[in-house]
């Protein structure tokens, strides 16, 4: 069995792990998991890739708009640390 609340990482591994398990035992049946533990899993996912860009981008605004206010790249670069 596994917990109904999980990790990002643990949802993942389990995903991965039945999914191994399926192609290796039955890879002509095709077919898809399904379970409650995935229901959230996807989204989960989705808020990482989100989070991780969105900190990205606004690093890279926030240096665009400091060599236009300053104009100094290196001044800038020193900003953002």
């Amino acid at each position: 069995t596994y917990p109904s609340q999980n990790s990002v990482e643990q949802a993942n591994g389990w995903y991965t792990r039945w999914e191994n398990f399926r192609k290796k035992h039955v890879p002509t049946v095709g077919g898809y998991q399904t379970a409650r533990l995935y229901n959230f899993m996807v989204t989960q996912n989705e808020m990482m890739k989100a989070a991780t860009s969105g900190a990205l981008l606004s690093l890279v605004i926030a240096f665009l708009v400091l060599v236009l206010a300053t104009w100094n790249w290196w001044m800038s670069l020193l900003g953002l640390v």
